[in-house]
């Protein structure tokens, strides 16, 4: 790590050991959004926000790839206000050094019935150590619309891995929504029950807001089989799974569900060269804890 890295690491980690948020032992709430982060994000600024990327770089072994990923369905979701599609929708925040910005993210079943679940580069980016603010969550959105309206995040979470070691393995994060109109978000739109540990090998559906289509202005649905593993994973952690997918930028932190509706996964990263491919964090106990942790 650079000098200059190493300072803004520093001021990061301080920052959030001052306001009383020192890292647990698997999580660490990485941000306290601010009130009034919803009504920041006006129609104007909504459209201005940019996707984040979910092209993975880096070095590592590559294994043995399969030349094409399975068969596999994309099409935009004809009503997002459709149960339970409404447990799905956009995150919208501001990440210094890269302005507004835009990910996907669902609504997770939870005792206290008001947390997102995201992906960690979607609140956190290590790269830069720098925290993203005005998270706002709107489910359904649909081209400008939001038919449940705008809801804040109280709080991020994110893990230990990815915000000390931008492990993919763990590229997971939940926001913790305040209550809009004396009402919780899952009572509002319904939650998505988290499984974890469940088999690799199966068919996913992912949801998301990919820039490569409708200029990520509308929900989209892919439905595809298990493409293998990471082809370069990270040690330290169980390898992301693949699916067949063709969403790209814009996608991030999107659920994956499996044919019984439980969120699996969320879509994490791809390969520049392999198109076709998406990966997500296979989700274990630690992903149900952060969950338990973040009412």
């Amino acid at each position: 790590m650079t000098a200059r890295g190493a300072r803004r690491l520093f001021r990061a980690v301080a920052a959030l050991t001052v306001l009383g948020f020192a890292p647990a032992a698997e999580a660490t709430v990485v941000s306290r959004a601010e009130r009034g982060a919803g009504g920041y994000w006006t129609a104007e600024r909504m459209a201005d926000a940019r996707p984040l990327d979910v092209v993975r770089g880096g070095s590592g072994p590559t294994l043995r790839l399969a030349p094409q990923p399975p068969p596999f369905e994309s099409f935009a979701v004809p009503d997002p206000t459709a149960p339970p599609l409404t447990t799905h929708g956009k995150v919208f925040g501001v990440l210094p050094g890269i302005g507004r910005f835009e990910c996907s993210a669902t609504v997770v079943a939870s005792a206290s019935r008001r947390v997102v679940f995201t992906a960690g580069h979607c609140v956190y980016d290590p790269r830069t150590a720098t925290v993203a603010g005005r998270l706002t969550f709107v489910p359904s959105y649909d081209r400008g619309a939001r038919p449940f309206g705008r809801w804040s995040a109280k709080a991020a979470r994110t893990t230990v891995d990815w915000v000390r070691r931008a492990n993919f393995d763990y590229d997971y994060a939940t926001l913790t929504m305040r209550p809009r109109d004396g009402r919780r978000i899952e009572e509002v739109v319904g939650g998505r029950p988290l499984a974890t540990g469940t088999p690799r090998a199966q068919i996913y559906t992912a949801y998301g807001y990919p820039s490569n289509f409708a200029d990520a202005q509308r929900m989209w649905e892919c439905r595809g089989g298990y493409a293998g593993d990471d082809p370069r994973p990270i040690p330290g952690g169980p390898p992301p799974i693949g699916m067949a997918c063709d969403m790209t930028t814009g996608a991030s932190g999107g659920g994956w569900v499996d044919e019984a509706g439980q969120l699996v996964s969320i879509s994490s990263f791809g390969y520049q060269r392999r198109p076709g491919f998406l990966y997500g964090p296979y989700l274990k106990a630690k992903a149900a804890r952060l969950v338990a942790r973040s009412g």
